[in-house]
């Protein structure tokens, strides 16, 4: 009886809807990354994209060390992975949520889909943002929007979290990822991953940066001088 919160471009503890139902249920819980072969060699991602995401876990485990608990990092592919952990502990509940954008992704979580729906595992996928799968049409559309960004966000108590974490059997040894050891470097220049400083980066844009944005968003050569002006203004 167990159940997987499946991080993915949610790569987050606060506001998290997948995590904050699975800690409502007090089952035990693992939450897993999958480093995907197909997504290692797909064109669309390079090098800085492993970075951004081995600095997101490893900031996530370093909050997650205070409950006993961790981002359990695998590799394969996902849905063999999925049927791995089911054999292992039981899949009751995935969560996880829904991704848009690559057709390699789709098509993997169809076959996920296909998989948990001949196990009895269900599969809980939470809107990500505006993009509401299988609409044919925009008739509503703006409701919809007005719905899925209106709520307050989740809530999430690590201490709960820290009395379900479940830790997986060694016969999972194997799917163990080594990569984000190496993956943690950054260039300089590059925005660096990780929620903490996520929270700095937007913070300096409300506090400073964003000033004028919406006035000047369609004028880049007005921006760039506004900007210019509040740099030497903070300078002094």
């Amino acid at each position: 009886m167990t159940q997987v919160v499946w991080f993915k471009r949610d790569l987050r503890l606060s506001d998290h809807a997948a995590l904050s139902a699975a800690l409502e249920t007090g089952k035990p819980t693992v939450l897993v990354y999958i480093v995907e072969p197909s997504l290692l060699k797909n064109p669309h991602y390079r090098m800085r994209h492993w970075h951004f995401i081995t600095q997101s876990i490893t900031d996530m485990n370093t909050r997650l060390k205070s409950v006993d608990a961790a981002i359990e990092v695998l590799e394969g592919e996902a849905l063999d992975v999925i049927q791995a952990l089911d054999e292992a502990v039981g899949i009751t509940n995935l969560l996880s949520y829904e991704e848009t954008g690559l057709d390699v992704t789709f098509h993997r979580d169809k076959a996920i889909s296909a998989y948990c729906q001949t196990q009895g595992i269900e599969w809980r996928e939470f809107q990500t943002n505006g993009i509401e799968r299988g609409r044919r049409n925009r008739r509503g559309w703006n409701k919809a929007w007005e719905q899925a960004m209106a709520p307050t966000p989740a809530n999430i108590d690590l201490k709960r979290l820290g009395t379900s974490a479940l830790e997986l059997p060694p016969a999972l040894d194997g799917l163990r990822s080594n990569r984000i050891k190496d993956w943690g470097y950054a260039r300089n220049g590059v925005q660096v991953g990780g929620e903490q400083k996520a929270n700095t980066v937007l913070h300096d844009f409300l506090d400073e940066r964003g000033w004028g944005y919406q006035r000047f968003i369609s004028k880049p050569e007005l921006a760039l001088r506004l900007w210019r002006r509040i740099a030497r203004f903070v300078a002094g």
